[in-house]
């Protein structure tokens, strides 16, 4: 094998199927559930392979890139996304095979850029939370389901104010106050029952534990 194919081919593709299963690694660690299905996994790992060979196949030949770009447009990505992080991950993908094809560089940097933000705001989120601080609101469409907890009290509770409220509602005719909290966390869910039982005001609540 050649130093020349060594270094155009060979050291790309690999890096390239490193980079997939980092990233993976990496929305697994950011409690990225979705991530982690197999469809998910090997798209992480394929895709930028498949879009660095194409990209390779096509350069320096504009016959050749018009009849690809012709060939790719009868393909349809028809599975919907489920929000737009998974979106710019699949791009980000992409854009580690383009740069790839071009220099090995470009797609080194693009990997530490994105392995940095995803795992530098899951550790910054952790750090908050020790200070009951939400830095991001928890969804739904993040591939699990969550710890719920339904509130009915006659007072407003302002100790509930550092957490996750999906749901709000005050009636003043009954003067009832209804509150609906969603946490990734089980012990969250404990900490919030721990002040609601202290409160007098508080008439009953529900909890619904997930089963992840």
């Amino acid at each position: 094998m050649s130093y020349e194919l060594l270094k155009s081919l060979v050291l790309p593709i690999l890096f390239l199927l490193i980079s997939g299963i980092l990233i993976r690694q990496a929305l697994i660690f950011a409690n990225q559930m979705w991530a982690k299905t197999y469809h998910h996994s090997l798209s992480f790992i394929l895709l930028p392979i498949v879009t660095f060979v194409i990209t390779k196949a096509i350069s320096g030949n504009i016959s050749l890139s018009l009849g690809m770009i012709g060939a790719l447009s009868i393909v349809r990505f028809r599975n919907p996304v489920k929000n737009p992080f998974e979106l710019v991950i699949f791009f980000c993908t992409i854009t580690l095979g383009i740069a790839s094809s071009v220099d090995l560089k470009l797609g080194i940097l693009l990997l530490v850029v994105t392995i940095f933000v995803i795992y530098g705001s899951q550790i910054y989120s952790k750090f908050k939370k020790r200070n009951n601080v939400n830095t991001f609101a928890p969804s739904f469409e993040e591939g699990y389901a969550l710890n719920v907890i339904e509130i009915i009290s006659n007072a407003e509770i302002q100790d509930l104010q550092n957490y996750n409220i999906i749901y709000f509602n005050y009636d003043k005719e009954k003067s009832i106050y209804e509150y609906r909290i969603s946490e990734r966390e089980k012990v969250d869910i404990t900490n919030i029952e721990k002040i609601i039982t202290k409160t007098d005001s508080v008439l009953k609540y529900e909890i619904r534990y997930s089963f992840d």
